[in-house]
């Protein structure tokens, strides 16, 4: 229980100390985005390499949909120049013209929550083709590609490790 609680306070020290330094006009991001923009930099350059083994995307319109149940203050709206747009943040009228914008289908990015495991912090994340459900719900339909990013901490600083991409295709 000791060494859970020292790792909790020394990952959250190290994690304020190092990456709090992403500032970027007027943005300042918590030590939990962070991790998560770095995380989903990673997505982006798996995607841009694996588009052609998975099914069809968004990334060409360098606009990213997002869906997360996790714990995110705030995230900035443009990522290595892709536009930002948070599903769960627009209402239903907003949903059904982004929908219908795109043939009723979109390809939709999952974010997972943080986690720790043998030692290192992990965040993933999932794209799904998924249309708009009864009552404006976002529905999965089909899986695609799956990216999970690999923190390492080191003296001080949560660096990236590596990643990993898997799903069907």
């Amino acid at each position: 229980m000791k060494i859970k609680l020292y790792l909790f306070l020394t990952l959250t020290l190290l994690i304020s100390s190092s990456l709090l330094a992403q500032v970027k006009n007027g943005y300042r991001p918590d030590e939990n985005d962070s991790l998560y923009i770095q995380a989903l930099k990673e997505y982006i350059t798996k995607q841009k390499t694996h588009t052609n083994r998975y099914i069809e995307s968004n990334l060409e319109e360098k606009t990213l949909y997002l869906l997360w149940d996790v714990q995110i203050s705030d995230l900035p709206k443009m990522v290595d120049g892709h536009r930002i747009i948070f599903l769960n943040s627009l209402d239903s009228k907003q949903k059904k013209k982004l929908y219908k914008e795109n043939n009723k289908k979109l390809m939709v990015i999952d974010i997972m929550t943080l986690t720790f495991d043998k030692g290192l912090f992990e965040i993933s994340f999932e794209q799904w083709e998924t249309k708009l459900g009864r009552r404006k719900f976002v529905e999965k339909t089909r899986y695609g590609m799956r990216v999970t990013t690999y923190f390492k901490a080191d003296q001080n600083k949560v660096t990236f490790d590596y990643s990993e991409v898997g799903g069907f295709y």
